[in-house]
């Protein structure tokens, strides 16, 4: 998955340039250029090993510097650190619960068919038994 800077000019030699990127799916696509999905998203943040910056933009490039790059988010605990300053709160379709609807909700179960993690879907109920088999 890449971002992909929507103005392609803001990039100019001799200057100096901030630049912010927002963790949202409508802010990336997929290699082949497809936009990335929500589903596309969660699923390389689940499981990130690094996260790679071009530093040449522009033809005949001679020098790059970076610098003060950070990843500002958001925790279930007090990191000792500062925290974010938005965190997701979704509204969660029938079946879902949590901030980013990443639970099933009671009386659902998550199925290992479909997208992502699974489906919530209703619970089957299950006849209960003993450890006598009774």
């Amino acid at each position: 998955m890449v971002h992909r800077p929507t103005d392609k000019h803001m990039f100019t030699s001799d200057q100096i340039i901030r630049y912010t990127i927002n963790t949202y799916e409508g802010n990336f696509e997929e290699l082949d250029g497809r936009p990335a999905t929500r589903e596309n998203l969660m699923m390389v943040l689940a499981n990130i090993d690094m996260m790679l910056i071009r530093a040449t933009h522009c033809y005949g490039q001679q020098y790059t510097r970076l610098g003060d790059i950070t990843w500002e988010i958001a925790v279930s605990r007090d990191t000792q650190e500062r925290f974010a300053l938005e965190v997701e709160h979704c509204s969660c379709p029938p079946g879902y619960i949590g901030l980013s609807c990443e639970s099933c909700a009671p009386g659902y179960e998550r199925s290992l068919q479909g997208p992502y993690l699974g489906t919530c879907v209703p619970a089957q109920h299950r006849v209960q038994c003993s450890t006598s088999g009774a």
